[in-house]
């Protein structure tokens, strides 16, 4: 018995040691060979607001020009010198295909105008301005303009995608009815990693893993300041159904403290106060207080206010400090 002890001791021993030597992989580690999905062709495409390599995206979420946007062919070794634990997650996976898009400037250019939602890495709901958002998507090419156009968004219903670097950027989740907040697998991606110069990793996996076709990997090469409207634009607008949701229908400002907007409505009709030429919500359904019985919330999961009623009505806006009180009163 005591042999036998010794023998399985030594053993474990052996293991453990061997263990302890275990080489850490590193980015040598890695195949330096181009991944590429025969012809297929990738890219990526966002607001207006977003600029990749230096040129805006001219046509928000529209088919490319044939070179902005275009993803290039590359390697795990090019992904293990960012991270190794993002390039051995992708290698588990088996590739087909591996591309990469550089010098994605987000968030430092003017405002997009709209507000995309995500989930944090806690799994807490959190609102982004549309500058942060853009997506890959599969290109198809015509022979005779060389032109691409979209085939496939990535992500959506069909080629859901999961992210490899959650702190840093969100993929929607793997469901095809939208949540309480209006997500699903087909919701824009929106980088969560404030305003910067971006390069974006794509995976394709040769097959599905846990529902997942694509695997995304966002990496910030450089940090910028966030944008800033010019001070004189700071004030506010009071976009919705009735002006076709321009958030620059400024409301007119009666003090320094308050602001006011004369408005005709629909029955039904929806909106919310803003800061001019932002998505940044300062009045909604919760804020108001005083006429909260001629409008109701539109369940939307934006808060917006909606008239029961048509009519004309006035809707003022108060401010304490941080407070914004909305007050409504039909004429």
């Amino acid at each position: 018995m005591k042999k036998l002890f010794v023998v399985a001791l030594g053993a474990f021993m052996a293991l453990g040691m061997a263990a302890c030597g275990a080489k850490e992989k590193t980015a040598e580690d890695f195949s330096d060979e181009v991944i590429k999905n025969g012809s297929e062709v990738y890219g990526m495409t966002g607001p207006n607001s977003a600029f990749i390599g230096g040129q805006r995206i001219e046509k928000a979420w529209g088919d490319a020009d044939g070179s902005l946007g275009l993803a290039t062919a590359t390697s795990l070794r090019d992904v293990a010198k960012r991270d190794v634990k993002v390039a051995a997650a992708m290698e588990k996976k088996g590739l087909k295909g591996l591309y990469k898009v550089s010098q994605v400037e987000l968030g430092h250019q003017a405002l997009a105008g709209y507000m995309k939602g995500a989930y944090n890495e806690k799994g807490e709901y959190v609102e982004r301005d549309g500058v942060y958002t853009v997506k890959f998507v599969n290109y198809t090419t015509d022979e005779e303009t060389g032109k691409y156009a979209i085939a496939t968004w990535i992500p959506s219903p069909e080629a859901y995608s999961e992210s490899l670097t959650p702190a840093t950027f969100w993929a929607p989740i793997h469901q095809e009815a939208k949540d309480e907040h209006g997500l699903a697998h087909d919701s824009d991606s929106v980088n969560l990693g404030g305003a910067g110069e971006y390069t974006y990793y794509l995976a394709v996996y040769k097959k599905a893993v846990a529902g997942s076709f694509y695997g995304l990997a966002v990496f910030q090469d450089k940090a910028l300041s966030e944008y800033v409207p010019p001070a004189d634009q700071v004030i506010y607008s009071i976009p919705g159904a009735w002006n076709s949701w321009k958030n620059d229908a400024q409301m007119v400002k009666d003090s320094e403290t308050q602001y006011h907007a004369d408005l005709t409505v629909k029955a039904g009709d929806n909106g919310r106060i803003v800061k001019t030429g932002s998505w940044e919500t300062v009045g909604d359904f919760t804020d108001v207080t005083t006429g909260a019985d001629l409008v109701e919330d539109d369940n939307g999961g934006d808060h917006n206010f909606k008239f029961k009623e048509a009519g004309n009505y006035t809707v003022q806006l108060t401010i304490n400090i941080n407070t914004f009180n909305v007050q409504i009163t039909k004429k």
